[in-house]
């Protein structure tokens, strides 16, 4: 008797992929190019793309499947209903949507048949089809947790708790826990949070966010060409790069502080990147007359390189929410550190982020969330020490190659698949 043919190693569900930007599209995107490295065989349903704009790229037809070979890995790209910040209900359209073309795709069109899957939440929803083709090929299935949903759905005041879509998406995550042969985390909290909603600790593994250091690294060559398009030339430039939506990055600290500087000379704040929440704060900081801060749209990782490397002080402002584990260390900061920028953190006392920013030479100042006036202080006595401080930073850099590479987490996935692909043979 003849055991099941397979025509891939991994089928991936992956809701944000390049040349989308962002972290869960960066995460993914290594993960997949590592695994094809190792030789994996992968294909791989991700939606048109649509983020963070709620725009299909123009270069993709909007009523269209599309497939195509990016970097080793067979990608079949499946129409989708996008959202365009309207709300809880729009979103869950969108998801739904989305489940519906993958489902289709992976029967019908791609006709995959996995050795296992892989899918990564959030968005919790789209675990769905993921979920669904383990059942009906009888694979194992591998869920990467790159944030703790519905929690911190629910903290952010995004819906409410028990609400209806609530319900639904405990539901799912739920049951995408009891499915999973292997659970994939990005710090220690998180991995204990899931452990308290009684899954086996030795299903859970952490792979910590990262940066990939031959696409960040310390490069000055354009500074002087982006600084110039930019406007700026001798002063203080104090980056945030990430997302403008409902999420951890904690965009009143961020206005507040731009505010408090807004009379002082020599100092700008460039902010790079898209999202729901993006033109409500333009229309807040022209409320305020912010003549310091200064917008560029997400850009993809070589670009964001050029100017993260023109700027002088990497702000990661976060909130403080009671379900925070002190997991969820946002990939900007290791983007900053590879290139060799100081970092200036706002963020609960005990997390990881700080954790990783004390180990990695304190380069930079630690602030709790929501402390402007710190911030805003410290910004300003810097403006003096920004070259001395920036010379530090060297540490840092060596630090993240050494202990954050991309390519070691994608090693450490390759391992976990060959176990868990091992252990369904018994």
């Amino acid at each position: 008797m003849t055991g099941p043919t397979y025509n891939c190693d991994l089928l991936i569900y992956s809701y944000f992929f390049p040349p989308e930007t962002g972290a869960g599209s960066v995460r993914l995107s290594e993960f997949a190019i590592g695994l094809a490295k190792h030789g994996r065989k992968i294909k791989l349903l991700a939606p048109l793309p649509n983020y963070p704009s709620g725009e299909i790229y123009p270069e993709y037809p909007s009523t269209k499947f599309n497939r195509e070979w990016w970097n080793g890995i067979d990608v079949f790209r499946v129409p989708v209903i996008p959202h365009k910040g309207k709300g809880a209900a729009q979103r869950m359209l969108t998801y739904q949507s989305f489940n519906a073309s993958a489902l289709y795709a992976s029967r019908f069109l791609l006709k995959a048949r996995p050795r296992l899957v892989f899918a990564s939440s959030p968005p919790v929803p789209t675990l769905v089809p993921a979920m669904k083709t383990v059942r009906a090929h009888k694979v194992p299935f591998i869920l990467d947790i790159r944030d703790l949903w519905p929690e911190i759905a629910v903290a952010l005041n995004i819906f409410k708790e028990k609400s209806f879509i609530h319900r639904y998406l405990n539901r799912i995550i739920r049951k995408a826990y009891k499915l999973a042969d292997a659970i994939i985390v990005t710090t220690s909290g998180d991995a204990e949070a899931i452990a308290e909603r009684g899954i086996d600790e030795k299903r859970i593994h952490v792979i910590p966010n990262g940066v990939n250091c031959d696409v960040f690294y310390p490069d000055c060559t354009l500074r002087d060409e982006i600084r110039g398009n930019l406007g700026i030339k001798d002063e203080l430039l104090v980056v945030y790069s990430g997302s403008f939506g409902h999420g951890m990055n904690d965009l009143d600290n961020l206005l507040e502080t731009a505010f408090l500087l807004r009379d002082t000379e020599g100092i700008k704040f460039l902010l790079i990147g898209e999202g729901d929440r993006h033109t409500e704060f333009e229309e807040a900081a022209n409320r305020k007359h912010l003549s310091n801060i200064i917008y560029v749209p997400a850009q993809p990782p070589a670009a964001l390189n050029e100017y993260l490397n023109a700027a002088d002080i990497g702000f990661i402002p976060r909130r403080e929410l009671e379900c925070d584990t002190g997991g969820n260390v946002p990939v900007k900061m290791f983007e900053y550190m590879a290139v060799g920028l100081p970092v200036l953190l706002t963020s609960i006392p005990e997390c990881e982020a700080r954790c990783i920013f004390d180990k990695a030479n304190n380069v930079g100042a630690w602030f709790a969330s929501g402390d402007t006036k710190g911030t805003a202080s410290w910004i300003y006595e810097m403006r003096d020490k920004i070259s001395s401080l920036r010379n530090e930073c060297e540490c840092s850099r060596q630090f993240m190659a050494e202990n954050y590479s991309r390519t070691d987490g994608a090693c450490k996935l390759n391992e976990i698949i060959t176990d868990v692909l091992d252990r369904a043979k018994k």
